[in-house]
Parts: structure tokens; C-alpha cells; sequence
């Protein structure tokens, strides 16, 4: 699942979001990821289809969390516009109740070992 966010992004996966408000929850494919690619200087997975979904509250999108069925966070990622470079790109980033939420890109890089 892709659970977004606003408000300021926690420190890590683990912080509490209490101080967040849950816009939406958009579901991904299974598997979610395509298989690891090799970019320069660093490893990228590009997200597999993620569905539109339907927000439940209003707000400015600032992060994402990627989570497992059960809702346990599997990592943080950053959210943004299109060609902003956030991990998690989104038509929209203000967001209205009611409104439809889709993703236009999703990819996670990770530097190359040495």
C-alpha cells in the first residue's frame, strides 16, 4: 500500500505520525517493484502499477509511506510533482477531500556499494 501524507515527514520509517494527517491510501501492484536496475552511480527500482485512490482528508502532500497488507511501514519516501525527483511523483500535491489521487512515477534509488 502507498499511505500519503502532510505535514512535516518524520525522522525515519519507525517515528510516529501522530502529527500527520492520512490523505489517502493508494494500493500497488503485486509485486510492487520491478526488478533492480543499474543507473549511474546507483541502483534504482521503479514501482509497478499503483492504483488511483480517493482522498479522505485534505492537505499538501509531503511524504509517503510504502507498507506491507498488514500496515507495517516498510519504508518512508519522499513525494513531489511531476519532475520535482521525489521518490513518489503525484499528478497533484494539494489534495481535497473527494479528489482522485494517482501517482505519475514511483521509483527508489540506493547508492552502489564500492
Amino acid at each position: 500500500k502507498v499511505r500519503i501524507y502532510s505535514g512535516t515527514p518524520p525522522t525515519d520509517a519507525d517515528s510516529s505520525r501522530i502529527d500527520n494527517t492520512l490523505l489517502c491510501e493508494l494500493t500497488m501492484s503485486d509485486p510492487a517493484f520491478g526488478a533492480a536496475q543499474d543507473a549511474t552511480n546507483k541502483a534504482r527500482i521503479v514501482a509497478a502499477e499503483i492504483t488511483s485512490g480517493t482522498a479522505v482528508d485534505a492537505g499538501v502532500a509531503t511524504f509517503a509511506d510504502l507498507t506491507a497488507s498488514d500496515n507495517n511501514v516498510c519504508t518512508q519516501v519522499t513525494v513531489g510533482v511531476p519532475g520535482s525527483n521525489a521518490e513518489l511523483e503525484l499528478a497533484n500535491v494539494t489534495i481535497s477531500v473527494g479528489m482522485t489521487v494517482s501517482v505519475t512515477s514511483g521509483q527508489i534509488d540506493q547508492p552502489e556499494s564500492t
